[in-house]
């Protein structure tokens, strides 16, 4: 087996690994993880929704800025257990601190 048929095997293999354990399906264009809902408000901060799944347990990331990288997110919130058919997380501590 020549080494670009490999390489496609095994990305094939580890995305559909990858959708499994987001409990999205890699055969549906329409299955994946997003938000569903920003809210933003001066009294209780931001609520988000996303889709979620059974059995999976997500984590909430912020950052300031839009072409931040890895180090710039900070975990809001961790082992979110998944409600279907939406989770739901408010966090009044999310006020936008620019001016």
């Amino acid at each position: 087996m020549d080494s670009d048929k490999s390489r496609r095997l095994y990305l094939g293999s580890f995305l559909t690994l990858a959708e499994n354990l987001a409990g999205t399906n890699p055969k549906d264009p329409h299955s994946y993880l997003r938000m569903t809902h920003i809210s933003p408000s001066p009294t209780t901060g931001v609520q988000v929704k996303w889709g979620s799944v059974s059995n999976r347990l997500y984590c909430l990331q912020r950052t300031d800025g839009l072409g931040a990288t890895d180090a710039d997110f900070t975990t809001v919130a961790q082992h979110i257990a998944g409600t279907p058919p939406e989770n739901a997380y408010s966090n009044a501590f999310a006020a936008n601190t620019n001016t």
